[in-house]
């Protein structure tokens, strides 16, 4: 079967994202309620950039990802899937106590932007329209940035930032799977430690700062070597959805991956996948070791048919397995 190209160009341009949400964090303690909380620096982030961060419970299992982005010591706002929100709202307010913070969705007075490439987002548009702005994973060569738009804004101005380009939000969510960073949502609340999404690698955690929920859990996983899964970058003609379990060859009844996010996009169903590491070396080659993963991520495309998908699969299925575009943590 043919391997899918795409050209970099046809991916330049900006687009409304309807499927994030905003928290607003502000009060003197801001940032270091935040630092106690999420499994990413904060004391440290200068002003005005950003980080990915995850918040775990007590497990070390991840009830929500996001992009937090530092505004100030006392401003950050937290982007995150909106199905999460309301629910990790709650949570974080939850350890608030006699802390000098206040959490609010403020999803409603912003409009949230994917711009990718080298679209300029109108060279007549000030940076200080932009309240938040946060580089992301680049893809297929090109830098991605998440943008956020205050709604108060001239509309006529707002409207102006989509006349160039030929980004969409179906492509903007193919490229979200391209970058190999998955977000949590509802389907995988308390699924996945960190490493199981890659999230060491992506910038998201950090092993030097103090505690944090589930910090031991996770601490302990990396040092001790004890994680057995991490996620690839898969795509099939056949239907794949949120929590699909996929079935190696060598094991039909123990399922030996978990599909995180999926995004159909040019007759093909892309999807990042959560994957036991020895089930799926031994299911594409059985004289291939566990230590060989960092190098198959890193390999050209390519198909197999060593898979099926969902319980009580019928029949094995062509699964593409595509590159990630960041190379694993191998040493702290």
């Amino acid at each position: 079967m043919q391997i899918p190209f795409f050209e970099p160009e046809h991916f330049n341009g900006a687009v409304e994202l309807s499927h994030l949400g905003i928290v607003e964090c502000q009060g003197a303690d801001a940032c270091h309620f935040l630092h106690q909380q999420l499994t990413q620096e904060m004391m440290e982030l200068p002003p005005g950039s950003s980080t990915m961060a995850g918040f775990c419970n007590a497990k070390g299992r991840l009830q929500a990802s996001m992009v937090v982005v530092k505004d100030s010591n006392e401003r950050l706002y937290l982007i995150m899937k909106k199905d999460l929100l309301e629910r990790t709202l709650k949570r974080l307010s939850m350890f608030v106590l006699r802390a000098k913070v206040k959490l609010m969705d403020v999803s409603a007075a912003y409009s949230l932007i994917g711009a990718m490439g080298e679209h300029e987002l109108n060279q007549s548009h000030s940076n200080g329209d932009f309240k938040i702005k946060a580089p992301l994973q680049a893809v297929l060569g090109l830098s991605r940035t998440l943008l956020a738009l205050p709604k108060s804004i001239d509309q006529n101005k707002f409207h102006a930032l989509f006349n160039e380009g030929t980004m969409t939000q179906e492509k903007w969510l193919f490229c979200e799977i391209l970058s190999g960073v998955a977000w949590v949502e509802e389907k995988t609340f308390e699924h996945f430690v960190p490493q199981m999404l890659n999230f060491e690698s992506t910038g998201a955690v950090s092993f030097k700062k103090g505690c944090y929920p589930g910090q031991e859990v996770v601490a302990r996983s990396q040092f001790r070597g004890t994680l057995k899964r991490r996620t690839s970058i898969v795509f099939s003609k056949e239907p794949l959805h949120v929590g699909m379990e996929i079935f190696s060859a060598l094991h039909a009844t123990e399922s030996c991956a978990e599909i995180l996010q999926v995004s159909p996009f040019e007759g093909f169903h892309w999807a990042l996948a959560s994957f036991q590491i020895d089930s799926l070396m031994r299911a594409i080659d059985p004289k291939s070791r566990p230590d060989m993963f960092s190098d198959f991520l890193k390999k050209e495309s390519f198909w197999t048919h060593c898979f099926g998908l969902g319980a009580g699969m019928n029949e094995l299925v062509d699964l593409g397995f595509y590159p990630l575009p960041y190379a694993l943590l191998e040493d702290i």
